[in-house]
């Protein structure tokens, strides 16, 4: 296969575009070897000519950066009046680009053997890039739509036209492609050419450059045929009425491929122009296609997609400058954001640069106001009014980069200056590129370095952006906020291997907590499955008042990596970091256990006192994870250094399964409390939010249990060591009534999982007016709390 595309990428490098699916293109040159473009005039006599009509109406439609537009009625004088539309590209150098409206002309023939929704070709020029087709009924104007439920049902019913588009036969000959050619190499063909379009550029870009090696070296394994792909589907590609969609439209990219690509499309018009529920639209798919997306996939194509866009972008064969420079900064952005979600990188949030006004601000905002309040209102001519908003956003641009660009300029290289292993030779984009060509700079170093610079890139460009400045992709999962609470089963004390996808960082957890508040002591028994790996991490730790270390508590035993027992049941196992687990009575009652001979021996019961209950919201740290919590009685004994100690306490456990990377966001809380049953609490915090508001949360208040809707947490912490020493909980359930709980630590531990720590206090709480227990889980990413403990010490950072 890597043969085949190094040669189709060669191949499309030298016909330049001359060649387009197995035949040449006629082209009309004057004396200097380009095209002569055509003018209107030229357009209306082919369009008479090729309809055998007479043209009774000519409007140009506006937008579309490659090829212009016109919607044509063509008069056949015994009362027939067709409605046509007239796409025209206007001349462009010779070019590794093979997409071009007489590629779009075949692509409709092919189309006009399926019942796909799609305008029928009328005739396509033989000597000038020129189509005709029917004027389907409609209008494409999606985000104009007000009403959500009507955006919603064309969404769906877009989601039904593809599904048709990717089940009507195909033949890759047709494209240029072998007759035996997988779906994988359809893909494969795709990036060999979008590789070439920017490789003949000749100016490099380190982004683009990390994208299209990971997407050569991250290529889907799909040995099924390919299909028909669009290219370019979703909002304002599609026309509609009546809450129907018409017609797909726009065909100019379509190309056999992977089906999962249109959806990552459809994930990226998005963006510009939203629908409700992007999740839905993915289950619907789903339903009809009788397969689940293969998420992967999708996160795969969604870096293809973004990959493509930045390329154009990089080009910049057509386009005004004020879009072209919202365009750059938001697709940079998303592209960044797509090799993220692939890889299971999250990255926290950077910090942006700012400087005073400069002597010019003054300037540029006059000179702006005047395009905004006299020419732009002014005028009653729409090309007039379009320039003045073109040429504002330009203004704003360069007012920024007035401003901040040298703070920004000044930001980047001292990032680039902290990457290591690159030979420095001054040109920064030409030393990552090499560096990148060389694998010098793995992919966890370059994505945040590129997720700052883009960032600086988005600040520049906010003002002339607008809303798009903060857009980013729809969520892929159904949104928690819209759905009823998961069904918890008894199928739930398994094991969710089976259903989870195949990415490495999907991991299930087990975990239970157990406590002796009178001398002090608490404790965890905790596992984290990674089952696409192998491995099984966790274990156990005791702690009490006398340190709060984990090489200083009584007992810490927190294994990484070691290896999960084959044919294991979550049901009934014992695991090599010393745990054991089985459960007694489903979704209540379970036996649990931990050995390190001479260490720590435990021996206890966990018995719920509630039934499960769901924790999956947008803002909580679990917004992607299956998530549950309970309450329990927990009783038994442990062994700590030949010491026993009887428990007899309350106690949390949860379950989780799910997409958990590596990184944390951003810092969060998780917390508990219960004085009995009738009178409990859970609470996490919004990671994106430093002022710990309540993300998610029940409370059991006088039996009566509710959703925590609204709320805050407010700790104190100790000067010495950052840990939190006193906390309030305050806020409302959805039944409106008030939930407060007050607390002190008695004990903790901080334990380091991964690239966040966990400072865990057992906490002493008033619950309402109720005396209990329970623990607040103060979760940071390492680098966070690292700023804030050498800050609090006056250490340089």
């Amino acid at each position: 296969m890597i043969n085949h595309v190094e040669s189709f990428t060669i191949k499309t490098a030298q016909e330049k575009g001359n060649r387009v699916l197995g035949r040449k293109v006629k082209q009309k040159v004057s004396v200097t070897g380009t095209e002569i473009a055509l003018g209107e005039g030229d357009l209306r006599t082919w369009v008479e000519t090729a309809t055998g009509g007479i043209v009774s109406s000519w409007t140009a439609i506006p937008g579309g950066n490659r090829c212009w537009s016109w919607s044509v009625d063509v008069d056949h004088g015994n009362g027939r009046v067709d409605p046509l539309y007239l796409r025209y590209q206007p001349p462009r150098p010779p070019s590794a680009e093979p997409y071009t409206v007489w590629r779009e002309a075949d692509v409709y023939r092919a189309l006009s053997h399926t019942s796909v929704r799609a305008p029928r070709l009328i005739a396509a020029h033989a000597d000038h890039p020129a189509i005709l087709t029917e004027r389907a009924p409609g209008r494409a104007d999606f985000r104009r739509l007000k009403d959500a439920a009507e955006k919603q049902a064309i969404a769906l019913d877009f989601i039904n036209a593809l599904v048709t588009l990717h089940a009507s036969p195909l033949d890759p000959a047709t494209f240029g492609l072998p007759v035996t050619a997988t779906m994988a190499d359809a893909v494969a063909a795709e990036i060999a050419i979008w590789r070439a379009m920017y490789m003949e550029t000749g100016r490099q870009d380190p982004l683009i450059d990390l994208a299209l090696g990971w997407l050569i070296t991250h290529l889907p394994a799909t040995d099924a045929p390919p299909a028909f792909v669009h290219g370019d589907a979703g909002p304002g590609n599609f026309l509609f009425e009546q809450a129907r969609m018409t017609a797909l439209i726009d065909w100019e990219l379509a190309h056999p491929g992977d089906p999962i690509e249109d959806l990552a499309w459809f994930s990226m018009r998005c963006v510009m122009e939203p629908v409700p529920d992007f999740a839905a639209c993915l289950a619907a798919y789903a339903t009809a296609t009788g397969r689940p997306v293969d998420e992967a996939r999708l996160y795969f194509h969604r870096v293809f997609v973004s990959t493509r866009v930045v390329i154009i972008r990089h080009r910049n064969v057509t386009g005004e400058p004020g879009n072209s420079i919202v365009s750059r900064s938001l697709n940079r952005r998303l592209l960044v954001d797509a090799l993220a979600a692939a890889n299971g990188l999250v990255l926290p949030p950077p910090a942006l640069v700012d400087a005073e006004p400069t002597p010019r601000t003054e300037l540029y905002d006059a000179v702006i106001a005047e395009l905004r309040d006299r020419v732009a209102v002014g005028s009653t001519e729409p090309g007039v009014v379009a320039a003045a908003k073109n040429a504002a956003k330009v203004l704003k641009y360069l007012r920024e980069a007035d401003r901040i660009g040298p703070a920004v300029h000044a930001a980047d290289t001292a990032d680039f200056e902290r990457l290591p292993g690159i030979a420095r030779t001054g040109d920064m984009d030409a030393d990552l590129c090499h560096a990148i060509a060389q694998a010098a700079l793995p992919l966890e170093s370059a994505l945040p370095f590129f997720a700052r610079r883009v960032a600086r890139e988005a600040q520049l460009a906010a003002p002339s952006s607008g809303g798009l400045a903060s857009r980013t992709f729809p969520p892929l999962f159904l949104r928690p906020d819209t759905m009823q609470a998961p069904v918890i089963t008894p199928r739930d004390d398994h094991f969710h291997f089976d259903e989870m996808s195949d990415r490495w960082w999907i991991t299930e957890t087990a975990w239970f907590s157990f406590c002796k508040p009178e001398i002090g002591l608490g404790g965890w028994i905790y596992s984290m499955f990674r089952p696409n790996v192998g491995t099984v991490a966790g274990g156990c730790w005791v702690w009490d008042a006398t340190a709060a270390l984990p090489w200083e508590v009584p007992y810490s035993a927190n294994y990484t990596a070691l290896r999960i027992p084959e044919n294991a049941d979550l049901t009934d196992i014992t695991l090599p970091t010393g745990v054991r687990l089985k459960m007694i009575e489903p979704l209540n009652s379970y036996d649990l256990g931990f050995e390190d001979e001479g260490r720590l021996s435990v021996h206890l019961r966990f018995d719920a006192c509630m039934p499960p209950r769901a924790l999956n919201k947008p803002d909580s740290s679990f917004k992607k994870l299956s998530h549950f919590d309970q309450f329990g009685r927990v009783h038994g004994h442990i062994m700590l250094h030949g010491e026993r100690i009887e428990i007899d306490c309350y106690g949390m456990r949860d379950r989780s399964w799910g997409p958990r990377p590596e990184h944390r966001p951003g810092k969060s809380a998780y917390v508990s409390g219960i004085a009995d049953p009738g009178n409990c609490f859970l609470a996490t915090t919004k990671w994106n939010d430093p002022s710990d508001t309540f993300a998610s949360g029940f409370q059991i208040r006088d039996g009566v249990a509710a959703d925590l809707v609204s709320g805050r947490r407010v700790v104190e912490r100790s000067a010495e060591h950052g840990w939190v020493e006193r906390i309030v909980m305050e806020g409302k359930d959805d039944l409106g009534r008030d939930f407060l709980a007050e607390g002190r630590r008695l004990s903790g531990i901080i334990i380091n999982r991964h690239s966040f720590i966990d400072s865990n206090g057992l906490i002493e709480w008033s619950i309402n007016g109720h005396t209990g227990h329970g623990e607040d889980q103060d979760m940071w990413p390492v680098h966070d709390w690292s700023a804030f403990r050498r800050a609090a010490r006056g250490a340089r950072p």
